[in-house]
């Protein structure tokens, strides 16, 4: 006799001198197969899971990201401010100040002509900026804002200004 004579002559009998292992993966089989499902349902919960959890992780990196560059340009502004930014008022009220407006002129309260590119201004809200040229007109551009209020107050003391400050009415 060979040994596939011999094999094939003993592959019943292995069912037969083994049983407790071959009820076990006949049950363990049938378990796998009846609960599939769930197996299945499990598996995407958890990459749903994970899908979420990476979601999470880039929000968080640019919630980080967001607060450094927030710091960053408190810091610019508080030095603008403590260097003697020129503080902005209203031009048809300057006893009252003003905030600056991102791409706009800011002009000269005597002379009523914008105010020179590199010139720092600040208003009494906690942004300042730099005088840029765009398209060869001066505009209040690089906008750095602190909430720092002492710092601002300080500036605003500072200056001897009489304007009053003027909460922005939101409508």
């Amino acid at each position: 006799m060979d040994f596939k004579e011999y094999q094939s002559q003993n592959k019943p009998n292995w069912i037969k001198r083994n049983p407790v292992p071959s009820a076990a993966i006949a049950l363990m089989t049938l378990a796998a197969a009846v609960n599939f499902p769930t197996i299945a349902q499990n598996m995407e919960a958890t990459g749903r899971v994970r899908e979420k959890a990476m979601e999470n992780s880039e929000l968080n990196q640019q919630l980080q990201a967001t607060s450094l560059f927030v710091e960053q340009q408190a810091e610019i502004a508080e030095k603008r401010y403590s260097g003697g930014c020129v503080l902005v008022v209203a031009s048809d009220d300057p006893s009252k100040f003003t905030s600056l407006t991102e791409g706009q002129p800011v002009l000269d309260a005597v002379r009523g002509v914008p105010l020179p590119a590199g010139t720092v201004v600040c208003d009494a809200f906690g942004n300042t900026s730099r005088i840029v040229p765009v398209d060869g007109n001066p505009v209040a551009g690089e906008f750095a804002f602190t909430g720092n209020k002492q710092v601002v107050e300080d500036a605003i003391a500072a200056s001897n200004a009489d304007a009053e400050i003027n909460q922005p009415n939101i409508e």
